[in-house]
Parts: C-alpha cells; sequence; structure tokens
C-alpha cells in the first residue's frame, strides 16, 4: 500500500508517484489504460492542489487499479505539498471546451467509470472519493457517470464519495446505472457522505443524483446537500433495494 501524487503542472507518465516531485499527471493516474501506471488495490492517490481542466477528448476514462472488499483505492484532494485536505477544501476537476465539443449522453462527463481496470478483464470497483470537485462548467452533460466509454458496462461497486461536489452539467450531476445487466442488484453501491449537488440540469431538464434506466442503481445519501438542480435533487428508477437519505437538504 503506497501513497502517490497528482500534479497540476509538471506532472509526468511514467515512475511510480511516491512524491510530489515525481507525481503524474491526472489523466495518466486514473486513465493510463491495459498495463498502465503502479497504482494498485490499498493505495492513496493524492491529487494536490490545483484546477485539472478536462477535454472531451481527454476525459478521464477511470481504466486504473481497481480495488477490493478489503483494500479501497483512495483518490484524496490534497494541498501543493501533497497533504489531504482537512478543511473541506475541494480539488477542481473541470470540462472545458464547448458544449458541442461534449455532445450528450452517458460518455459526456468529465470522469467516468470505464469497463475494466488495467489489467484488461477486472471491473472498476471499491473507491473513495474524498475533497474533489468535479465540474461540468455547463459544457459536459454529465459530472459523473459509470457508463464506460459506450455506455454499455455497469461498474459501481461501492464508490463512496466523501466531502465531493458535483456542479453545472447541462443534464445529470451523477449518472448511473446499476452493477451489470441481470445480476443482483448491489445494495448502496453508491455512497455520498457530506456532498454538494448543486446547479445541474439547466440545459437538458436533468437532476441532481440519477439512477438510470431498467438497471437501476442502489444509492445512499448521508449529510448531503442538494440545490438549484433543475429537475429536482434526487430520481430513480425501479430498485428493488431502493435508496437511503439521512438528514440530506434539499
Amino acid at each position: 500500500m503506497a501513497t502517490r501524487y497528482v500534479v497540476a503542472s509538471g506532472g509526468v507518465t511514467s515512475g511510480n508517484a511516491t512524491s510530489v516531485g515525481t507525481g503524474w499527471t491526472l489523466a495518466y493516474a486514473l486513465s493510463p489504460g491495459v498495463g498502465g501506471n503502479a497504482l494498485a488495490a490499498g493505495d492513496t492517490l493524492v491529487i494536490c492542489q490545483g484546477d485539472y481542466p478536462v477535454t472531451f477528448a481527454g476525459l478521464i476514462l477511470v481504466n486504473c487499479a481497481t480495488g477490493t472488499l478489503s483494500s479501497s483505492i483512495r483518490v484524496v484532494g490534497g494541498d501543493a505539498a501533497g497533504a489531504p485536505y482537512t478543511d473541506g477544501t475541494r480539488v477542481r476537476i473541470y470540462a472545458t471546451g464547448t458544449a458541442a465539443s461534449w455532445g450528450t449522453g452517458g460518455a459526456s462527463a468529465p470522469v467516468i467509470i470505464n469497463t475494466v481496470a488495467n489489467d484488461g478483464t477486472t471491473a472498476i470497483q471499491y473507491f473513495i472519493w474524498e475533497n474533489i470537485h468535479i465540474d461540468a462548467a455547463s459544457v459536459a452533460y454529465n459530472n459523473f457517470s459509470n457508463g464506460g466509454s459506450a455506455n454499455t458496462f455497469k461498474t459501481n461497486v461501492y464508490h463512496q464519495f466523501i466531502n465531493c461536489r458535483f456542479s453545472s452539467s447541462k443534464h445529470n450531476g451523477i449518472s448511473t446505472y446499476g452493477y451489470s445487466t441481470g445480476t443482483t442488484e448491489v445494495p448502496y453501491a453508491i455512497r455520498l457522505y457530506g456532498c454538494t449537488i448543486d446547479a445541474n440540469g439547466a440545459v437538458a431538464n436533468g437532476n441532481g443524483l440519477v439512477s438510470r434506466g431498467s438497471d437501476p442503481c442502489s444509492f445512499l445519501c448521508v449529510n448531503c446537500e442538494f440545490y438549484g438542480n433543475k429537475q429536482g435533487g434526487f430520481k430513480s428508477a425501479v430498485s428493488t433495494l431502493g435508496n437511503g437519505l439521512v438528514n440530506c437538504l434539499f
């Protein structure tokens, strides 16, 4: 289990990123492709202070290592020296470009959970995201999606978000499907604690958080704030397990 780093400028696409001085680019850390980088289950990835612009052509298609039930991968926003934030500050990952360049659909989001991990076969599971602001910046359709590159594979098993923010999407802030077609639904597959979901759906009448279609996802939201979302804070397709909302503000 190691701590690895991402830096806003001067990042590299090689090495093991075990210091700020050898930090990776954001794209290489989370979207290296099959066989890329050394991130492993149980690691902490600190995204150091700064703004991280993402174009549609370079969206963060998460296909690094996967976490496991006993060893999650922790992705956490931190200060310039690489210390995880403890004061409520968030690192910002934001969409840049034009609305036309981003288009619509589940593949239009700055951060997307891809079909497989960097071993080429395993689903991306068991991530903990902390102190991250994913900002669609009124150009991307969603902020976060688990649709994969073709919006067909569903890999949202036990992704937790702590003190994260999802804002300013054209449609939905968080857009997810269930684990996979034809399998047993996973209880509380997406879990949010102390998160803010705001100002989403202004263009395409979306929601803050949505569980999609015939293969829904079960959510748990604790101490979260939903405001300024065009069609409301929360929308779920028919879920056999239901969703949990605890001490949330709408």
